[in-house]
């Protein structure tokens, strides 16, 4: 499975299959810069038979998780998926239906859409709470 997790995927997985969520929040803590905080909350939860350690040279990040079928992990997977500073999002309908869902989305936005570009920003501030956002952003620093 890993070796289609690429940077910027979206995994769509049923949320019961505890196992595949572990394994890509791990694989994202195994890739990120420091997550060794994060991956001490993972280590109980994943499983180190041969075989299923992750490999530590991944070569890229998921982008977070869509959980279908409605199941909804136990705490501590969630909790795993927070700690691996992943998103998530569980929905009702089945892995097919989403991923086909995914596939058909058509998205294209070009500089001269200024209409769909206001649009586009409206919908983000309304609906991703942006000034809760901007209430807890720092500076970046680049050293």
């Amino acid at each position: 499975m890993l070796e289609r997790v690429g940077p910027g995927t979206l995994v769509i997985v049923p949320g019961d299959r505890e196992d595949a969520i572990l394994t890509v929040a791990a694989a994202h803590v195994a890739d990120g810069a420091d997550g060794s905080h994060a991956m001490r909350h993972l280590e109980p939860l994943v499983d180190s038979t041969p075989g299923a350690v992750i490999d530590q040279a991944l070569e890229g990040r998921a982008l977070g998780l869509v959980l279908t079928g409605g199941y909804e992990p136990r705490a501590e997977v969630l909790h795993a998926i927070q700690a691996a500073g992943m998103f998530a999002a569980i929905v009702p309908e089945d892995t097919y239906t989403v991923a086909s869902e995914v596939h058909d989305l058509l998205v294209k936005t070009h500089a001269g859409d200024g209409g769909k570009i206001e649009l586009i920003k409206e919908l983000v501030w309304q609906h991703l709470q942006m000034d809760r956002f901007l209430e807890v952003a720092t500076e970046a620093r680049f050293d």
